[in-house]
């Protein structure tokens, strides 16, 4: 499992694929799983782009490759390294399972609506339905963290 508090530059969109890789390549014929635990400062990384321009994502998570705020999810998919299949999008498609911390949506989607002056709660659900579909909703990132170790999964911090 691993546990990304903070974008860290797309670290925790990296380092399961490096993982899985580097398994498959030393243990021929074992299934391994990854799965990564988005919490925090990292739950951007589970949003489509149309949230990441309408809620200027990356001036509120301080996602500045280049120096420029980001307006488009950046680790959506990574390109640019001699390794395949990088970034959320990518990780999905290849069965990595993502959860998101429901208590860090409530919290960052009610601090961008009071910004906004809009509806704490319909901001929190459009955040939600602007998810990459396949990602789930965990009651708290750490709770899932500290679950995927009690059924097996070893710990990385990823962020």
């Amino acid at each position: 499992v691993f546990d990304a508090p903070a974008t860290a530059g797309g670290v925790s969109a990296i380092w399961p694929r490096v993982y899985l890789l580097t398994m498959g390549a030393t243990y021929p014929g074992e299934q391994d799983t990854a799965v990564v635990i988005l919490r925090h400062a990292a739950i951007p990384l589970a949003m489509q782009d149309s949230l990441w321009a309408k809620y200027n994502f990356g001036e509120m998570f301080d996602v500045k490759p280049g120096g420029t705020p980001a307006t488009a999810n950046p680790y959506a998919v990574i390109s640019g390294l001699p390794i395949p299949g990088l970034g959320i999008s990518e990780l999905l498609k290849s069965g990595v399972l993502i959860g998101v911390c429901n208590a860090a949506l409530t919290v960052y989607s009610g601090a961008a609506a009071k910004k906004m002056n809009m509806d704490a709660d319909a901001v929190k659900k459009e955040w939600i339905a602007g998810l990459y579909p396949g990602i789930q909703v965990v009651p708290s990132g750490v709770m899932a963290v500290g679950r995927a170790q009690e059924l097996g999964c070893s710990y990385c911090f990823a962020g």
